[in-house]
């Protein structure tokens, strides 16, 4: 059986390109003993992958991204044909995938929830804001505060009871506060610093950190004692290998600030009940999530470059097939 594929044609010297990627038709062979054959719903597109993509370590440029997909074959007991799983799959069509690597999905919300807001981006969310403990007393900044696992994070700290103060660009910094319910929103494409301190005039007690240097020294100037930290994500940094700097990294030392970086990896035990969680509080309408959604598996390598740009909001995926 053959499929559409989108595949990776050359290793990235600078940002990554939509030039950097084809497509072509290739041969996915049979289904044996413990596998099953997906047809992709939706393709999540995610920060994480351009660091595999420049490190060059997707075996033949075939991209392996999370996805939800609608089983037309099954040879798994576990698993049967018009199942709807998630699970990890090669950009294209059609995958075979090993069942033990899937998980069925029995939606009670939309689909697309389940790749974002109810997946792996809202359960990162959850174990940083669970790093940072953050309470009342608090004042809780998150950057990249519109894209999923900001949003996520800082909703959770709303909920905390938190003050919560959510960095984006440009118009989204009022979206933020408008769609989430975020106390303050700060535009970072204009006089960050100013802005900044203007929407957290009693100091920044935890900060969820997204995007890296730009954001992080920003904040570092506004800390209080004793402020906590929690590293997600670097995506500034994921293009090049330049070397990070902090103008403000003293601050660390004088503030006695807790930098705390963490992996979804390492925390694979709770993750059903993470889920869980998750699921119910988007039931009971107490946690939003929206998402960018481009159609058409010709549209990922589009939709993964405007992604890493910072454009669009919330999760970013492609449907690929209804």
């Amino acid at each position: 059986m053959k499929t559409r594929s989108i595949k990776l044609t050359r290793i990235p010297s600078g940002h990554i390109v939509t030039d950097d990627f084809a497509a072509d038709d290739i041969e996915i062979g049979a289904v044996y003993d413990g596998e099953v054959l997906v047809r992709a719903l939706y393709i999540s597109v995610d920060p994480y992958l351009a660091l595999r993509i420049r490190s060059g370590s997707f075996e033949g440029g075939r991209i392996v991204s999370r996805l939800i997909g609608r089983v037309e074959a099954s040879r798994s007991d576990a698993i049967s044909a018009g199942d709807i799983v998630l699970g990890f799959g090669h950009w294209q069509n059609f995958s075979i995938l090993k069942a033990s690597e899937c998980r069925v999905l029995k939606p009670v919300v939309r689909l697309p929830a389940y790749l974002g807001v109810i997946g792996h981006s809202g359960y990162t969310a959850s174990l940083g804001i669970d790093l940072l403990n953050p309470g009342p007393e608090h004042t809780v900044t998150v950057s990249s505060a519109a894209g999923m696992v900001g949003a996520v994070a800082g909703q959770l700290a709303k909920m905390a009871g938190a003050r919560v103060v959510g960095i984006a660009g440009g118009g989204k910094a009022r979206d933020i506060i408008d769609r989430y319910g975020f106390d303050a929103g700060v535009d970072y494409t204009e006089n960050f610093e100013a802005r900044l301190a203007a929407a957290v005039p009693a100091g920044i007690d935890r900060h969820f950190e997204n995007v890296g240097a730009t954001m992080l020294d920003p904040v570092l100037f506004q800390v209080n004692d004793h402020a906590r930290i929690a590293l997600c994500g670097l995506v500034a940094h994921y293009s090049d290998a330049a070397a990070i700097s902090l103008l403000n990294f003293r601050r660390f030392l004088m503030k006695a600030v807790t930098l705390q970086a963490f992996r979804i990896d390492d925390h694979q035990e709770q993750y059903e009940a993470g889920l869980a969680r998750l699921e119910a509080l988007v039931v009971a309408g107490k946690l939003r999530s929206f998402e960018t959604i481009s159609h058409g598996l010709a549209a990922l390598p589009g939709a993964f470059v405007a992604m890493v740009a910072g454009k669009g909001f919330g999760k970013h995926m492609v449907q690929v097939s209804e």
